[in-house]
C-alpha cells in the first residue's frame, strides 16, 4: 500500500491537478492524514512548503528543459538575424 501512495502522491498529475486530498485517499483508500503526511514528507525532500510549489519545481527542473527553444532563439544561436516586430 506504501508504494501506492507513494506513486500517487509523487505522481505530478496528481498534484498539478489540484486533486483535494479526501478525493486522493478515497481512491487510494486510506485516511486523508494519510495522504497530508505523505504530502508533507515530498514537501520536506523536495525543499517547498505547499502543492504549488512542488508543481513549479517538478516543471522547471524536469518538464522546462525538455522544451524545445523558440524558433527566434534558434535562429539567433546560429548567428542569423532575427527581425523583431
Amino acid at each position: 500500500m506504501r508504494r501506492l501512495l507513494e506513486h500517487a502522491a509523487s505522481e505530478p498529475g496528481v498534484v498539478a491537478r489540484g486533486t483535494p486530498t479526501a478525493e486522493i485517499a478515497s481512491g487510494l483508500c486510506v485516511s486523508a492524514h494519510t495522504v497530508r503526511d505523505h504530502l508533507k514528507s515530498l514537501f520536506a525532500k523536495t525543499r517547498v512548503s505547499s502543492r504549488g510549489e512542488l508543481v513549479a519545481r517538478l516543471f522547471t527542473e524536469h518538464y522546462w528543459p525538455a522544451l524545445p527553444e523558440p524558433v527566434e532563439d534558434q535562429r539567433a544561436a546560429a548567428g542569423r538575424r532575427v527581425r523583431v516586430r
